[in-house]
């Protein structure tokens, strides 16, 4: 029996077969291929002289139709809540800085500093406030206050488009000084 290179041709269509299907980005690539035969295919003067080994291989890629039809279909029970409750709201506030400082001397008041913010609200849309204050620092004013409440939208993962209003105050030497303000901006947190 002749002809033995036809069994390494034959596991060469098989390896690139195989290939095809681990290489077919996730899709199941059913593969068809037919064992090697022997086959008498030449004669002479009416004599045999030689058998080849041929290899019929079919090689059939991408899904098939009965993969396609045979998805199973599951329905889940009415009473099953959502997989993901991305539809409650929930409350979040920071408190930074919250001081007190009694008065030390007979001419001076009690001092206090504070800066906190926080939001109300769900995954895409959240009502902001932030305010910071102080009274008797450092500073010459008397007191200063400063309060802001925003709309904030989600843009993009870890971050949040704001707008709203913004009110400031300050008490200097017995005279009030207060201004409204318009805010925008773009609150976030760089991984």
């Amino acid at each position: 029996m002749s002809g033995t290179g036809a069994p390494t041709e034959f596991s060469a269509r098989l390896f690139v077969a195989a290939c095809a299907v681990l290489l077919g980005n996730g899709i199941v690539v059913p593969v068809i291929a037919a064992p090697p035969s022997i086959e008498s295919t030449a004669t002479q003067n009416g004599k045999a002289t030689s058998s080849a080994i041929s290899s019929k291989a079919s090689v059939t890629l991408g899904p098939s139709s009965m993969q396609e039809d045979t998805r199973p279909t599951f329905v889940p029970p009415g009473d099953w809540p959502a997989p993901v409750n991305d539809q409650e709201h929930r409350l979040y506030t920071l408190v930074d800085v919250l001081e007190f400082r009694p008065k030390t001397g007979a001419g001076q008041s009690n001092g206090y500093r504070w800066d906190v913010e926080g939001w109300y609200g769900g995954d895409y849309n959240r009502l902001w406030f932030k305010s910071e204050g102080q009274k008797g620092s450092a500073f010459k004013a008397d007191y200063d206050v400063d309060f802001q409440l925003l709309y904030g939208r989600f843009i993009q993962k870890y971050y949040d488009l704001q707008m709203g209003g913004r009110v400031e105050t300050q008490s200097f030497r017995g005279r009030n000084v207060a201004r409204g303000l318009g805010v925008i901006g773009i609150e976030g947190l760089v991984p």
